[in-house]
């Protein structure tokens, strides 16, 4: 049985270490099959997790991400998360994104089956493009609850 504490240390790890060179090295801390979702994605393999890593470097600059909590309970965990960095199209924004990622680890080898982010898109990415911003702010503010 794995030290799956420590399991989930070298993954928080490797995401806060994670550069356009160490994409390759994901494989010593994912499974071969991971399964991964975030709002955009949702595909099973590792080469499919490379591809959205080494993308995501390709689009952004200055990416970092830290985790600011862990969680487990058996072989599931939560992962806590900030990912600040900036777009190549508007490199003087830095922009930032909070989340959390549910993880699963297998217990003989440690290594994690399954990652699915959860953020909200519309606030912490589309409300920065022009255009598509201001709309959803507009509607934020329209069904937003007032304050007693």
């Amino acid at each position: 049985m794995m030290d799956l504490d420590a399991a989930l240390g070298r993954y928080a790890a490797a995401l806060e270490g994670l550069t356009p060179g160490s994409v390759g090295d994901l494989g010593t801390v994912m499974a071969a099959d991971i399964r991964f979702r975030d709002p955009f994605n949702d595909f099973a393999g590792l080469d499919h997790a490379r591809a959205l890593f080494g993308q995501m470097f390709e689009d952004c600059l200055d990416v970092r991400f830290t985790v600011r909590g862990r969680f487990r309970d058996g072989a599931r965990a939560v992962l806590l998360w900030t990912m600040d960095y900036r777009l190549r199209r508007w490199p003087d924004r830095p922009l930032r994104i909070e989340g959390a990622s549910e993880i699963d680890l297998d217990p003989a080898s440690g290594l994690i089956t399954a990652h699915v982010d959860h953020w909200d898109a519309a606030s912490q990415l589309y409300e920065h493009f022009p255009v598509l911003g201001g709309v959803l702010r507009l509607l934020r503010r329209r069904i937003a609850t007032p304050a007693p």
